[in-house]
């Protein structure tokens, strides 16, 4: 589920944070996210490790003219 606010008609964008959850996401993923947590140097949270490799994987398609730079 993802949630968003959306600005008054002929407002600006907020920067505010969007909630964004996942189902049916394998154990062994999660054990991998915490390996990471654990590691440090990924994020601090699974979910902050899961955003930066998003992040990495949206930039590499930006670069390879896959998705357009927003």
């Amino acid at each position: 589920m993802a949630t968003k606010k959306v600005p008054a008609k002929g407002g600006r964008p907020t920067n505010d944070s969007v909630s964004f959850e996942l189902t049916g996401v394998e154990p062994k993923l999660l054990d991998y996210l915490q390996d990471l947590v654990d590691m440090q140097g990924f994020g601090g949270s699974k979910s902050a490790v899961a955003r930066n490799f998003i992040w990495m994987e949206v930039n590499r398609l930006i670069e390879v003219h896959r998705l357009k730079e927003r």
